[in-house]
């Protein structure tokens, strides 16, 4: 949402109006917290709040009071299926959000190098702290696009001692 941010405002988050002549007025005012229904549970995201814009800035990935969506679900399991392609993310937020709802290449660029670098440091976390009672490994195919092949994705979870789910490694 940041790279919204910084479209809609067409000015990087530090960067002063009278530096960019075609910027559009407005400022960044903080960040209110909104909690968003997904398949595996709520999510708390930092919604940026802007003041002294002419337009209301609108989400192109929530929209406004949204509290449900499968677009982010959408726009993950089709980066890491298909290896964080750009075109890949595009027709993955296109199918979700439809077509007025695309983002430009360097923004959806942006989303794939955050969501590489959150897996990265999520999948090379230490594990020898997690005690599990049980461990569940499975797999899913998906079909992100009519007419390809389904992707394989293989899960491990598993019940910690105190009785809580915990997802392993995909």
């Amino acid at each position: 949402m940041q790279a919204e941010v910084d479209e809609f405002l067409g000015r990087a988050r530090y960067q002063r109006r009278a530096d960019v002549p075609e910027a559009r007025a407005g400022s960044r005012n903080g960040f209110c917290d909104t909690t968003v229904k997904t398949t595996t549970g709520p999510v708390t995201v930092s919604r940026p709040k802007l003041r002294g814009t002419q337009d209301k800035f609108v989400s192109r990935l929530f929209g406004t009071g949204v509290t449900k969506t499968n677009a982010l679900e959408t726009l993950v399991i089709a980066g890491f299926v298909r290896g964080l392609s750009v075109r890949d993310v595009e027709a993955a937020l296109a199918d979700a959000l439809g077509p007025q709802a695309t983002l430009s290449k360097s923004t959806v660029s942006r989303v794939c190098q955050a969501i590489a670098e959150e897996f990265n440091t999520w999948r090379q976390r230490r594990l020898d702290e997690v005690e599990l009672d049980y461990l569940f490994c499975d797999g899913s195919h998906f079909k992100m696009h009519q007419g390809t092949r389904a992707e394989p994705v293989l899960a491990a979870w598993g019940i910690t001692t105190a009785g809580k789910p915990v997802l392993v490694g995909l």
